[in-house]
């Protein structure tokens, strides 16, 4: 592990759990933009973060080259590093579960229109059942 905590030290442990919850939300706004970008682009709900299957390079290039994402996979690299850490140090009851891109755009997909939506997320205020 990166970093070894004192035995016992619960407030440090409290202080380390707050921040990755913390860190963990601004990576679901991160996450909700990119889905966001994807679907004004059109692109296909299967592309991933990193593009889609060899077989349609022409929206992987177009997809993966964008500035923004490629500052969201290095996002994603550094959350699965906390994440890795925080598992290593027992604090994982306080690491959020998070959307992956494509089940945010699936989501937002299969909602209906006319919704109200959040203004950071842009994903629907009510969830249909």
């Amino acid at each position: 592990a990166f970093l070894e905590l004192p035995k016992n030290d619960e407030r440090l442990s409290q202080s380390l759990s707050t921040m990755v919850a913390c860190v963990g939300e601004n990576v679901r706004i991160v996450r909700s933009i990119v889905a966001t970008i994807g679907d004004t682009l059109a692109l296909p709900l299967e592309t991933t973060l990193y593009g889609v299957e060899e077989t349609t390079t022409t929206t992987t290039t177009t997809w993966c080259h964008l500035a923004l994402v490629k500052q969201a996979q290095d996002i994603e690299h550094l959350w699965n590093s906390i994440v890795e850490e925080a598992t290593s140090l027992n604090l994982g009851t306080t690491i959020p579960l998070l959307e992956s891109i494509e089940d945010i755009r699936r989501v937002s997909a299969t909602t209906a229109a006319g919704l109200p939506l959040c203004q950071i997320t842009l994903r629907p205020l009510i969830m249909l059942e």
